[in-house]
């Protein structure tokens, strides 16, 4: 059996916290069954149309699903010396 990848992970968190089997979730966003096992299983990945739809259907944001970080702020404070 082919270990889940991190997007797999979260997507089946997200399917199961929604309280929907897989194949609930694929009839809901219109795809097959299997299809949603491969995305898990990291053998595919969903279009970007349906990471939006998956989103919708499951009111999380595609930065949770695709584990995307925000950079750190790399801002630095400067300090201003007075003149002498």
């Amino acid at each position: 059996m082919t270990p889940e990848t991190p997007f797999g992970r979260r997507l089946r968190s997200a399917i199961r916290g929604a309280g929907l089997t897989q194949g609930q979730f694929a009839n809901r966003i219109g795809v097959d069954k299997s299809a949603i096992s491969m995305w898990r299983r990291g053998h595919h990945m969903p279009r970007i149309d349906v990471v939006r739809d998956i989103c919708h259907s499951l009111r999380i944001s595609a930065d949770w699903l695709l584990d995307i970080k925000t950079p750190t702020d790399t801002t630095t404070t400067t300090t201003t010396e007075s003149p002498s």
